[in-house]
């Protein structure tokens, strides 16, 4: 190189026969017996010295002990660092939103703050929004930026790598990767299928809760009752999904693994209470190859499953009291074994506080998946924004007809049958107003007046005219 020599100040470059792909903002023109002087570059181009006043390829024949003055650059429409638009042929950083992004004019990089993600395609370009999977910091950092890299082709790899992810903020898992079920980490793991995992699956998620509504039934444990509600709604609230799914993000087990595995002790024992059963001891251990949301609709099943028990086990209770042949045929065999609880407790009653005990454990549930399946996030470009995506799917569009529209739907529906609803009749029960709607409909109310009473208890008020005393505080 007689001319002198062009060095790149960093090792982002490469070079293609004549082309230098220039990756980095600056690059060094340099004669053994000049100083150096740096010219700004960021796209890819063809580099011709100049000697002299003239401008031609650098070869000894002309450059030969003369002085390299000059460098021309012919550059390409080379895409700009993420974030980063081209303006008058130089690379100028877009107005952060709310400090998301920070920029190194000079160093042309971008970082991206936790629990944001920045991808790149070529329809959009670098989009950034609100992510679940770039939340893996220290939690001891008030504010954590991440340093993406100067090429935007790397982005999406840099970006999604470690979570096995790809797409529109890693909202997809990549090929033969899916989310792990009843887990609260969402990352990617290599899934094989089969009958065996759907097996491990139910064993893992539903026997625990069969064994625990058996116990419920045969011991008439009521978490409706005075001494034990105030302490469900404790554990409930410590143990609430997103929270557990945060905190297990911030103590991360890299950083903190004794306080990441006292807190998944903590909140197994917590957990107990919204019917999560060693969930956060089993993680990336059951893959049934399903996308993000399928793995979270999946809980439904687990929130639903022994109140479909309950109502199964109330109906067959009533047609055994009708005497249908086959219902008594069938009870027969176990009618001896259960003579004795029979003269101790009346089973129709027990069935209707298991009942109610298990909406109130199944409601911090319900409303748990429905809000994963709700909560949106919004994605922006360098120019405008793009609109509502699913915050932990954001390829899908937020109430897409195609994807999303039918999980919206259905955790529409739940929260307002089941949390909605429920709330709205304990307010109104005690109205003398709605007791005298009830008693125009020639309907026999006395499994509702059980499922009442099982959350009321002592603490009714206004039904019989008068104002009890209520016992909160003792």
């Amino acid at each position: 190189q007689p001319c002198g020599s062009l060095e790149l100040a960093n090792t982002g470059a490469q070079r293609y026969n004549s082309t230098i792909a220039v990756l980095y903002r600056y690059t060094r023109v340099q004669n053994a017996s000049q100083t150096s002087s740096y010219l700004p570059l960021h796209s890819t181009g063809n580099v011709t010295y100049g000697c002299g006043s003239t401008i031609s390829t650098c070869n000894e024949s002309v450059c030969n002990n003369q002085k390299c003055t000059s460098v021309s650059v012919q550059t390409s429409n080379a895409p700009c660092p993420p974030w980063f638009e081209s303006s008058n042929g130089t690379c100028k950083c877009v107005e952060s939103i709310d400090s998301i992004v920070k920029c190194d004019q000079v160093l042309q990089e971008s970082s991206v703050l936790e629990c944001y993600c920045m991808t790149y395609n070529e329809s959009t370009g670098t989009v950034i929004g609100a992510c679940f999977h770039n939340c893996v910091r220290d939690a001891l950092k008030a504010v954590v930026y991440r340093l993406m890299p100067k090429s935007v082709e790397q982005l999406n790899h840099a970006m999604c790598g470690d979570f096995n992810r790809d797409g529109q903020l890693c909202g997809e898992c990549k090929a033969n990767y899916s989310p792990p079920v009843y887990s609260y980490d969402l990352h990617c793991t290599m899934c094989s299928g089969g009958l065996y995992n759907w097996v491990k699956y139910v064993a893992i998620a539903f026997l625990p809760l069969t064994v625990f509504l058996f116990l419920v039934l045969c011991c008439r444990i009521s978490a409706t009752s005075p001494k034990l509600y105030a302490f469900v709604t404790f554990s409930q609230a410590l143990a609430f999904p997103a929270n557990v799914r945060v905190l297990l993000l911030a103590f991360n087990g890299n950083f903190y693994p004794c306080a990441s595995i006292a807190l998944r002790i903590a909140s197994t024992l917590y957990g107990f209470w919204n019917l999560d059963f060693f969930r956060s001891l089993i993680s990336h251990q059951i893959c049934l190859n399903v996308d993000t949301l399928q793995a979270l609709a999946l809980d439904y099943g687990i929130a639903f499953y022994p109140l479909a028990l309950i109502i199964i086990t109330y109906v067959l209770i009533e047609l055994h009291t009708y005497n249908i042949r086959c219902i008594v045929w069938i009870w027969r065999p176990f009618h001896v074994c259960f003579a004795r609880f029979r003269q101790q407790w009346d089973i129709r009653t027990s069935v209707i506080d298991a009942f109610a005990t298990f909406l109130l454990l199944s409601n911090v549930k319900l409303l748990s998946v429905s809000l994963d399946l709700l909560i949106p996030t919004c994605v922006h470009n360098v120019n405008r924004s793009l609109g509502f995506y699913l915050y932990y799917d954001a390829s899908i569009q937020y109430f897409g007809t195609e994807k999303h529209l039918p999980y919206a739907i259905t955790a529409v529906c739940v929260v307002l049958t089941f949390v909605v609803f429920p709330i709205l009749l304990l307010l109104l029960y005690p109205m003398r107003c709605f007791q005298w709607c009830l008693g125009r409909c020639r309907v026999r109310w006395h499994a509702l007046h059980i499922f009442i009473d099982s959350f009321q208890g002592y603490y009714k008020d206004g039904t019989n005219g008068t104002r009890d005393p209520c016992k909160y505080l003792h």
